[in-house]
C-alpha cells in the first residue's frame, strides 16, 4: 500500500499497483465493488484496479484520481 484515507466509517489504500481497496461501511456504496453490504477486509474496487493516483474517503462517498487526472467519484450521491 502506498497510501491509506479513512472517511467517516469507510477506509481506502491506494496499492504499489495503482490499484484501489476499501473497507468498511459499505451501505451507501462507498467501497466501490458493486455491493451495499460491509466489507471487514479490504476489497478491489471496481474499475480501478490500476491507474489511480490519489484517494479520498468521505463521510459516504469515495474519490479518486486516475493517471489521466480523471476524478470519480461513487457513493452516497444526494448532492
Amino acid at each position: 500500500m502506498t497510501a491509506i484515507d479513512a472517511g467517516n466509517q469507510t477506509t481506502c489504500a491506494l496499492t504499489s499497483s495503482g490499484g484501489m481497496k476499501c473497507w468498511g461501511n459499505g451501505s451507501e456504496g462507498q467501497l466501490g465493488n458493486g455491493a451495499t453490504t460491509d466489507s471487514y477486509v479490504p476489497v478491489d474496487v471496481s474499475s480501478m484496479t490500476s491507474g489511480v493516483k490519489s484517494i479520498s474517503a468521505g463521510g459516504r462517498h469515495t474519490c479518486a484520481i486516475t493517471n489521466d487526472n480523471s476524478a470519480k467519484c461513487w457513493g452516497y450521491n444526494l448532492y
